[in-house]
């Protein structure tokens, strides 16, 4: 989001999402920060989400969901049971490699290359050790195949690099044996419908307080209840602050 005094900065935004034993989606806590340097606002506020969240429902698994950014997973550990790698992340980096192992022109080679990454996917979404599995493969291929292209080597590489780093949050079979999610698409469009069809639009320059204020309002508006919550609290206990 562009601010007047800083220019272009990034915005966070998470989501707490509850799943009933079907795997069906029952609510969402929407949270939301104006950028910052470093993430400790954001942090603080959604570690007090997920406290309360606790309290409620001390007896359920917390599965934390993101990316393969390593401060998410340093952040999520000590809140969740079982970290997950979004599995659309692990799909992208499966289908760079893909388009170097069948690299062609022909309608032979797409076919093959789609075949190929759609069987590696299914099986690492239904199979245990399936992400092992895949890295030998990609490891196997490396090593056999001589790669004269350098970004088709770089690509390789960085996929295996990835794919390595993540393998211990790539239980997917498990996940979907037990209805748990394994996509952060909930989080993933929170990013739009909190941040960016707001405070991002043509010619927006916000100063931090008017965007805290419109995030705020919009994380009420989004978490179902919340919004009607938030004025039983008000008619109740007043607004000290707005009072003083």
């Amino acid at each position: 989001m562009l601010l007047q005094e800083d220019g272009w900065r990034v915005a966070m935004t998470g989501t707490i999402a509850f799943y009933d034993a079907r795997g069906e989606r029952l609510h969402t806590i929407y949270t939301g920060a104006t950028p910052e340097y470093g993430k400790e606002k954001f942090h603080t506020k959604f570690r007090r989400e997920v406290e309360r969240v606790k309290e409620a429902y001390p007896d359920v698994p917390y599965i934390g969901l993101g990316d393969g950014a390593a401060d998410n997973w340093s952040y999520l550990k000590p809140m969740t049971d079982q970290q997950t790698l979004d599995f659309y992340h692990a799909s992208e980096y499966v289908g760079k490699a893909a388009v170097v192992m069948f690299k062609g022109k022909g309608a032979k080679n797409k076919e093959q290359r789609e075949a190929w990454l759609g069987d590696q996917l299914h099986q690492l979404k239904h199979k245990r050790g399936a992400a092992s599995r895949l890295l030998s493969l990609l490891d196997d291929f490396v090593s056999t195949t001589l790669l004269n292209n350098a970004e088709d080597a770089k690509t390789m590489m960085a996929t295996i690099t990835y794919l390595q780093n993540q393998k211990g949050r790539m239980n997917y079979a498990y996940s979907v044996e037990r209805n748990w999610p394994i996509g952060s698409g909930v989080t993933e469009a929170a990013c739009k419908t909190l941040i960016k069809h707001r405070l991002c639009k043509s010619g927006s320059r916000w100063k931090d307080d008017g965007a805290l204020a419109v995030l705020s309002i919009r994380a009420l508006r989004l978490t179902s209840g919340r919004w009607q919550e938030f004025w039983r609290n008000i008619d109740q206990y007043g607004c000290p602050r707005l009072l003083a």
